[in-house]
């Protein structure tokens, strides 16, 4: 902390010796160090309190933080975080084709010549076709219309 050599301690304890007395010198020792340890407790319980002053700001700064976070809007965050400029939003804008969409639902539903499903559009289409026979008149019945061989029908 200080910067004191040997040769300036050798001279202030000569001067010391000198002025004091070797008759007194063990007593004035003993006071300066008392008044030294005092000065080292005192300067310890200072940093004490200045270090529990720092942690209560730092307290304090993490206190807002945190309720900066919880007040904070998430959405609104990601957005200017990904997209800070709006272009990339502009750019994927999908209204226009999401409302041609539900426009052509619309117009498929209201129809009432479109049927309810997929499935049933083929079923009209080859009732219209075939004369009014539906899609499972047309595949032959495993029962009665498969050909036999005559060697294996006499098994039967």
């Amino acid at each position: 902390m200080f910067d004191i050599g040997w040769q300036e301690l050798f001279v202030v304890a000569a001067i010391t010796l000198i002025v004091v007395g070797p008759r007194d010198l063990p007593r004035v020792l003993k006071t300066v160090m008392g008044l030294v340890r005092k000065a080292r407790s005192m300067a310890r319980e200072f940093q004490g309190g200045i270090d529990e002053v720092v942690r209560e700001v730092e307290l304090d700064d993490l206190r807002r933080e945190a309720n900066a976070m919880a007040n904070m809007d998430m959405e609104d965050e990601i957005k200017s975080a990904l997209d800070p400029t709006g272009d990339l939003e502009k750019d994927m804008d999908l209204s226009d084709v999401q409302s041609a969409m539900a426009d052509t639902a619309a117009a498929v539903n209201n129809n009432p010549d479109s049927g309810t499903g997929t499935g049933s559009a083929t079923a009209t289409l080859s009732a219209e076709t075939f004369g009014g026979a539906g899609p499972s008149d047309d595949l032959p019945d495993a029962a009665t219309d498969v050909d036999v061989p005559a060697n294996k029908q006499a098994d039967k």
